[in-house]
């Protein structure tokens, strides 16, 4: 493609399905919508560090393994829909949002790091997902759209920021090999069942938050715990979750064990407080150390 090419207009090359390999000019600013829609067999892909546009479906139903977006990149809008060998994903630490349809339809992306300056995750921006595992939403996102996750049957958990104020509809509609999702501020504003079809998932939320009931979004709730154990060796050391039915007594006890047979009072914790650390001497000297939550 000549250097003198800056913008790849609206569907110029969209369902070339003969067309396996792109070269990109340097100067290279942007791609009109549905630009190269449909190239099925159009697997590699370099995009110039110039490029700041990615025109909705830009990308569509392409045979993209991988990409990374350019550093100059805010905001993707479908740019990527129905890409269903990509695996791989690289995005830059200016997005600000991933939006409408994003990655919907990325059946095989098995994994995704979202910047921490994104705020907004929007409409089923990763609609049908199923590959994917695990998600971390960074603190700086305020709010998820409608649908945003459905169809992701195969993420486990996910954790959500004090930041996230609003859940649209349906955002979390058929995880179905969803077991927790994990709040870490008071309970956010939700639309119409977030959790529809997830039929396997507890709630569970911080010590001191407020806005929790016995069941969120017609989910069971449950107490989340952080505790990061001191003394074990660096190489061990991580932290422990610890969980309790709710509605949680005010106190509840930290027992340890070293066989998981014996066990033995250790420490007392009020679900009033925030995550501590606990220091327990004696992890770095047994072959094994176990702890669990038993309440009154």
């Amino acid at each position: 493609m000549p250097e003198s090419v800056v913008r790849i207009e609206r569907s110029a090359f969209s369902g070339c399905t003969s067309l396996t390999d792109v070269t990109l000019p340097d100067r290279l600013t942007g791609f009109g919508y549905w630009a190269f829609s449909g190239c099925s067999n159009l697997t590699g892909l370099t995009l110039p560090d110039s490029v700041t546009d990615l025109g909705y479906a830009a990308f569509g139903g392409t045979g993209l393994t991988s990409i990374v977006v350019p550093d100059g990149v805010t905001s993707i809008r479908g740019a990527f829909m129905d890409c269903a060998r990509l695996t791989s994903v690289i995005l830059p630490a200016g997005l600000t949002s991933i939006d409408a349809s994003a990655f919907d339809g990325c059946s095989r992306l098995a994994g995704i790091t979202i910047p921490d300056t994104v705020v907004s995750i929007g409409v089923e921006a990763f609609d049908g997902c199923a590959s994917l595992r695990t998600i971390s939403i960074p603190d700086s996102v305020g709010s998820i759209a409608k649908l945003a996750f459905v169809g992701c049957s195969g993420l486990t958990g996910v954790t959500i920021p004090e930041s996230v104020t609003n859940i649209g509809d349906w955002a979390f509609r058929r995880c179905t090999g969803m077991r927790e999702a994990r709040f870490a501020g008071n309970a956010p504003n939700v639309g119409e069942g977030i959790f529809d079809e997830s039929t396997n998932v507890t709630v569970y939320h911080l010590p001191g938050t407020t806005g929790w009931e016995a069941t969120f979004a017609g989910r069971p709730v449950a107490l989340w715990i952080p505790l990061t154990l001191g003394g074990l060796p660096a190489a061990t050391a991580e932290p422990l979750r610890l969980l309790s039915a709710s509605p949680a007594p005010d106190v509840v006890r930290i027992q340890r064990s070293t066989n998981l047979r014996d066990w033995n009072d250790w420490q007392a914790v009020s679900r009033t407080e925030g995550p501590r650390q606990l220091d327990d001497p004696n992890a770095s000297s047994a072959p094994h150390q176990f702890y669990r939550m038993v309440e009154p």
